[in-house]
């Protein structure tokens, strides 16, 4: 009896433990892409700091000013293929004659980020309760990723952070590019 007793307590306590490995490996990539998106709002209202007052027209400024760095670009929770990453990092940034046009950057920028802007090429008002950018919505997930103008991180269910974006006045992307009100 006291054999079983043993292998039962055994078996509980590996049960726990993979278990909760599985959240262990979840967690970082979480904080990771909620100080990824801070990092993107802030360097955004600085350059907003600037007398014309108005936020950058794409991530290939902020990148070419130095107020992020395009690794921050990719989500860790990013399910898409890995090589984005190395096509981010492998970009040639610099902005000059022989260079691309910002725009170009921009777009190149935009189509792999992990992240959305709401407020490109903007005035800077600022209104705490506004979306300024997000995470791409995942309706296979229980939380999306929403920066507000006040810098606040917020983990909303992905109805509700669409609804914020609806509120903001654009139209909510999700994980796999779609362009809906709600999940896909």
């Amino acid at each position: 009896m006291v054999v079983v007793g043993v292998i039962l307590l055994v078996a509980l306590v590996g049960y726990g433990l993979i278990r909760n490995l599985g959240k262990a490996r979840v967690y970082p990539r979480r904080t990771a892409s909620e100080t990824y998106l801070r990092a993107i709002a802030q360097g955004m209202h600085t350059y907003a700091s600037e007398p014309d007052g108005m936020y950058p027209s794409g991530f290939g400024v902020l990148i070419w000013e130095g107020l992020i760095s395009p690794d921050v670009l990719l989500s860790p929770s990013d399910a898409r293929e890995s090589n984005i990453e190395n096509e981010l990092l492998d970009f040639d940034w610099r902005y000059d004659d022989d260079a691309l046009p910002f725009n170009e950057m921009n777009r190149f920028a935009a189509e792999r980020s992990s992240y959305i802007v709401l407020a490109w090429g903007e005035q800077r008002v600022f209104n705490a309760d506004r979306v300024l950018a997000y995470e791409r919505l995942d309706h296979r997930a229980s939380d999306a990723l929403v920066v507000f103008h006040s810098l606040e991180v917020v983990r909303l269910p992905p109805s509700e952070a669409a609804a914020e974006i609806l509120e903001a006045g654009f139209e909510p992307v999700w994980a796999d590019g779609s362009i809906k009100h709600q999940a896909p």
